[in-house]
Protein backbone atom coordinates (compact mmCIF):
# COMPACT_ATOMS: atom_id res chain seq x y z
CA UNK A 1 0.00 0.00 0.00
CA UNK A 2 1.47 3.33 -1.22
CA UNK A 3 0.37 6.76 0.61
CA UNK A 4 0.91 9.92 -1.08
CA UNK A 5 0.50 12.78 0.64
CA UNK A 6 0.47 16.28 -1.13
CA UNK A 7 0.98 19.42 0.55
CA UNK A 8 -0.70 22.32 -0.93
CA UNK A 9 0.70 25.72 -0.31
CA UNK A 10 -2.11 28.31 0.65
CA UNK A 11 -2.14 31.71 0.38
CA UNK A 12 -0.63 33.55 3.25
CA UNK A 13 -3.68 35.37 5.19
CA UNK A 14 -1.50 39.21 4.61
CA UNK A 15 0.06 40.63 2.04
CA UNK A 16 3.24 42.36 1.99
CA UNK A 17 4.01 45.39 0.45
CA UNK A 18 6.66 49.03 1.33
CA UNK A 19 5.07 52.01 1.06
CA UNK A 20 7.40 55.32 0.19
CA UNK A 21 9.10 57.00 2.91
CA UNK A 22 11.75 59.80 3.66
CA UNK A 23 12.40 57.87 6.34
CA UNK A 24 13.05 54.36 4.56
CA UNK A 25 15.19 55.31 1.90
CA UNK A 26 15.09 54.26 -1.75
CA UNK A 27 13.38 51.15 -0.40
CA UNK A 28 10.89 52.70 1.64
CA UNK A 29 8.96 50.91 4.96
CA UNK A 30 8.27 47.00 4.70
CA UNK A 31 4.43 46.76 5.96
CA UNK A 32 2.30 43.86 6.31
CA UNK A 33 -1.67 44.02 5.68
CA UNK A 34 -3.70 41.12 7.05
CA UNK A 35 -7.46 41.63 5.59
CA UNK A 36 -10.68 39.74 7.13
CA UNK A 37 -11.44 36.83 5.93
CA UNK A 38 -15.01 37.76 5.63
CA UNK A 39 -16.53 41.33 5.86
CA UNK A 40 -17.79 41.85 9.25
CA UNK A 41 -19.47 45.15 8.96
CA UNK A 42 -21.88 46.27 6.00
CA UNK A 43 -20.20 49.73 5.46
CA UNK A 44 -16.28 48.07 5.69
CA UNK A 45 -13.72 47.30 7.92
CA UNK A 46 -11.99 49.43 10.84
CA UNK A 47 -8.20 49.39 10.17
CA UNK A 48 -5.30 48.85 12.96
CA UNK A 49 -1.99 49.75 13.15
CA UNK A 50 0.20 48.05 15.89
CA UNK A 51 3.61 49.82 17.12
CA UNK A 52 5.68 47.18 18.38
CA UNK A 53 7.06 47.38 22.06
CA UNK A 54 10.13 46.82 23.16
CA UNK A 55 13.34 48.50 21.56
CA UNK A 56 13.71 46.95 18.36
CA UNK A 57 12.52 48.23 14.84
CA UNK A 58 10.99 44.89 13.66
CA UNK A 59 6.95 44.90 14.16
CA UNK A 60 5.89 42.78 10.78
CA UNK A 61 6.75 39.12 12.72
CA UNK A 62 5.17 40.50 16.29
CA UNK A 63 2.66 41.48 18.35
CA UNK A 64 -0.22 40.52 16.71
CA UNK A 65 -3.66 40.82 18.14
CA UNK A 66 -5.33 39.16 15.52
CA UNK A 67 -8.36 41.48 15.10
CA UNK A 68 -8.81 40.26 11.39
CA UNK A 69 -10.58 37.55 12.34
CA UNK A 70 -12.81 40.31 13.98
CA UNK A 71 -13.59 41.93 11.24
CA UNK A 72 -10.17 44.57 11.75
CA UNK A 73 -7.84 45.08 8.67
CA UNK A 74 -4.24 44.76 11.17
CA UNK A 75 -1.33 46.53 9.77
CA UNK A 76 1.95 45.89 10.93
CA UNK A 77 5.33 47.55 9.62
CA UNK A 78 9.04 47.25 10.56
CA UNK A 79 10.72 50.65 11.43
CA UNK A 80 13.08 52.20 9.14
CA UNK A 81 16.43 49.75 8.84
CA UNK A 82 14.56 47.08 10.61
CA UNK A 83 13.32 43.89 9.81
CA UNK A 84 14.83 40.69 8.09
CA UNK A 85 15.09 39.45 4.20
CA UNK A 86 12.23 40.41 1.95
CA UNK A 87 10.53 42.71 4.89
CA UNK A 88 13.50 44.59 5.83
CA UNK A 89 12.66 48.31 5.47
CA UNK A 90 14.97 51.03 4.23
CA UNK A 91 16.93 53.66 5.84
CA UNK A 92 18.60 53.87 9.40
CA UNK A 93 17.14 52.77 12.94
CA UNK A 94 16.93 55.53 15.24
CA UNK A 95 15.86 54.10 18.65
CA UNK A 96 12.26 55.42 18.25
CA UNK A 97 13.30 58.84 17.39
CA UNK A 98 12.57 61.35 14.43
CA UNK A 99 13.01 58.96 11.47
CA UNK A 100 11.20 56.18 13.28
CA UNK A 101 8.16 59.03 13.69
CA UNK A 102 8.66 59.69 10.41
CA UNK A 103 7.78 56.13 9.42
CA UNK A 104 5.12 55.66 11.45
CA UNK A 105 3.49 59.32 10.15
CA UNK A 106 3.73 57.60 6.35
CA UNK A 107 2.06 53.69 7.18
CA UNK A 108 -0.85 55.70 9.15
CA UNK A 109 -1.11 57.45 5.83
CA UNK A 110 -1.06 54.78 3.77
CA UNK A 111 -4.10 53.44 6.28
CA UNK A 112 -6.11 56.44 5.97
CA UNK A 113 -5.62 56.46 2.06
CA UNK A 114 -3.30 59.62 1.58
CA UNK A 115 -0.41 57.40 0.10
CA UNK A 116 -0.21 54.92 -2.35
CA UNK A 117 2.39 51.71 -1.79
CA UNK A 118 5.44 51.31 -4.35
CA UNK A 119 3.38 49.74 -6.83
CA UNK A 120 1.12 52.55 -6.81
CA UNK A 121 -1.48 50.70 -5.07
CA UNK A 122 -3.77 51.58 -2.40
CA UNK A 123 -4.77 49.94 0.88
CA UNK A 124 -8.53 49.51 -0.99
CA UNK A 125 -6.59 47.67 -3.90
CA UNK A 126 -5.27 45.58 -1.91
CA UNK A 127 -7.65 43.86 0.12
CA UNK A 128 -10.59 44.14 -2.44
CA UNK A 129 -13.66 43.73 -2.08
CA UNK A 130 -13.58 44.64 1.31
CA UNK A 131 -13.13 48.23 2.25
CA UNK A 132 -10.97 49.72 4.52
CA UNK A 133 -12.82 52.40 6.95
CA UNK A 134 -11.00 55.64 6.80
CA UNK A 135 -12.69 57.23 9.16
CA UNK A 136 -11.77 54.35 11.79
CA UNK A 137 -8.31 54.25 11.92
CA UNK A 138 -6.44 54.09 14.68
CA UNK A 139 -2.92 52.81 16.13
CA UNK A 140 -2.25 49.96 19.11
CA UNK A 141 0.97 50.68 20.80
CA UNK A 142 2.44 48.01 23.05
CA UNK A 143 4.13 48.32 25.74
CA UNK A 144 7.54 51.16 23.97
CA UNK A 145 5.40 51.29 21.33
CA UNK A 146 2.76 53.43 23.20
CA UNK A 147 5.41 56.27 23.49
CA UNK A 148 5.63 55.99 19.55
CA UNK A 149 1.65 56.48 18.90
CA UNK A 150 1.56 59.62 21.34
CA UNK A 151 4.94 60.81 19.98
CA UNK A 152 3.82 60.56 16.63
CA UNK A 153 0.55 62.67 17.15
CA UNK A 154 2.10 65.34 19.00
CA UNK A 155 4.83 65.68 16.10
CA UNK A 156 2.54 65.30 13.12
CA UNK A 157 -0.84 65.45 14.31
CA UNK A 158 -1.28 67.80 11.21
CA UNK A 159 -0.15 65.64 8.66
CA UNK A 160 -2.41 62.49 10.34
CA UNK A 161 -5.54 64.18 11.71
CA UNK A 162 -7.68 62.05 10.68
CA UNK A 163 -6.63 59.28 12.78
CA UNK A 164 -9.23 58.29 14.94
CA UNK A 165 -8.20 56.46 17.87
CA UNK A 166 -4.85 55.42 20.13
CA UNK A 167 -4.88 52.88 22.34
CA UNK A 168 -1.97 51.92 24.61
CA UNK A 169 -1.20 49.03 26.73
CA UNK A 170 0.87 48.82 29.76
CA UNK A 171 3.09 51.76 27.97
CA UNK A 172 5.94 53.82 29.82
CA UNK A 173 5.13 57.08 29.61
CA UNK A 174 6.03 60.31 31.92
CA UNK A 175 8.48 59.25 34.57
CA UNK A 176 8.08 55.60 33.72
CA UNK A 177 10.13 55.77 30.43
CA UNK A 178 13.73 56.77 31.62
CA UNK A 179 15.19 53.60 30.14
CA UNK A 180 13.34 53.78 26.74
CA UNK A 181 12.63 57.37 26.27
CA UNK A 182 12.41 57.63 22.63
CA UNK A 183 15.81 58.78 20.32
CA UNK A 184 17.88 57.55 23.12
CA UNK A 185 20.61 55.02 23.27
CA UNK A 186 21.27 53.08 26.48
CA UNK A 187 23.69 50.63 27.19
Amino acid sequence: VFIFAISIQAQPPWKDTYIPSEAGGDQGIAVRVIPPPDSRYAHGAPVIIYVKGGTSGEGINNAKLRLAKRGFIEILFNFPGSGKDTNRSGGIYDQRGPECLKALRDVIRFALGDFLDVKGKSLSDMIAPITPLSTDVGLVGLSHGGNSTISVAGVHGAEINSLAWIVNWESPVGDGMPTVEAGAVHS
